[in-house]
């Protein structure tokens, strides 16, 4: 919500010139700004949890396929980067990305008039 916010504010210097409101268009790229910050400072460790989530977990399946086991997520850390590299941390995120921005573009100003409109309707 930070990054939304801040982008948001950013892309409208004079909001009174509306009424005090944003127009849609700036909050949806305000919006989409900020599902592309989150998804790429969070993806490297979506990319451990997955790769923990997806090691065997039966004996036999521990036993077809020993390099995917890992005692904690600093251990995935270390051999996933001894795997690939960097990079291997962000293979994908461009699917990601593509879809974070229309998603975030929606939800985040959709939440965000949604909230106005209660406190506007519900004021005590």
């Amino acid at each position: 919500m930070v990054t939304y916010e801040t982008v948001k504010r950013k892309l409208d210097e004079t909001p009174e010139a509306l009424g005090g409101q944003i127009a849609l268009h700036r909050r949806m790229l305000a919006g989409a700004c900020a599902g592309v910050a989150g998804w790429s400072s969070i993806y490297p460790l979506d990319v451990i949890r997955s790769r923990i989530m997806a090691q065997p977990l039966t004996e036999k399946e521990k036993l077809a396929n020993p390099r995917m086991l890992f005692s904690n997520s600093l251990d995935c850390i270390t051999k996933t980067y001894a795997e690939g590299g960097f990079t291997i941390f962000f293979r994908g995120i461009g699917f990601s990305i593509v879809r974070a921005a229309p998603v975030a573009a929606c939800v985040l100003p959709t939440y965000d008039l949604a909230y106005s409109w209660l406190q506007s309707t519900f004021e005590t």
